[in-house]
């Protein structure tokens, strides 16, 4: 199992490994962009990770807690890219952060409750996966962050900022 896992995500942390070693030896890219690529890629990370882990405990024959806090966090995590870049460069906006940072708590307290309250998804005694009601708001989030992103950019392309709508 150990050999699968490693094979399926070999050439994501190969392009994770040579991003750190671009990132950390580069001296022409801003600190700020910088400081971003090194959390998108930190996240990534633990997304995958945590994917890994879940996989794991999905072979095994009943459920055991650290299931539901691997699964909540690939959850949590798949927005977080997206809300990274939304906050860093929305950073004097304090509405705007709050407009982002809300949708994204909720998210994180469904998916973590759902040990307790299977809305998002739970386990049954065989540990197989099901969805709960509120599956789709994680994929809801993400869509509802790519709009804002969308919007972003466009505005920034309006006012004449190509490069930094690009």
């Amino acid at each position: 199992m150990l050999f699968y896992l490693i094979q399926t995500n070999f050439v994501v942390f190969t392009i994770l490994v040579f991003l750190y070693i671009f990132l950390l030896t580069n001296q022409t890219i801003e600190k700020q962009t910088t400081g971003l690529f090194l959390m998108a890629g930190i996240i990534v990370n633990i997304l995958m990770v945590a994917d890994m882990l879940d996989y794991y405990y999905a072979s095994l024959n009943v459920p055991v807690v650290s299931r539901y806090i691997t699964s909540a966090t690939g959850y949590t995590l798949r927005p977080c890219v997206i809300i990274s870049i939304l906050l860093n460069q929305n950073k004097d906006e304090k509405r705007m952060n709050l407009y982002l940072t809300i949708p994204f708590a909720v998210n994180a307290a469904v998916a973590y409750s759902s040990m307790f309250t299977s809305w998002m998804f739970y386990f049954d005694a065989n540990n197989q996966f099901h969805r709960g009601p509120l599956w789709l708001l994680p994929f809801l989030l993400s869509g509802y962050y790519l709009l804002v992103l969308s919007y972003w950019a466009f505005q920034r392309f309006r006012i004449g900022d190509r490069k930094e709508s690009a």
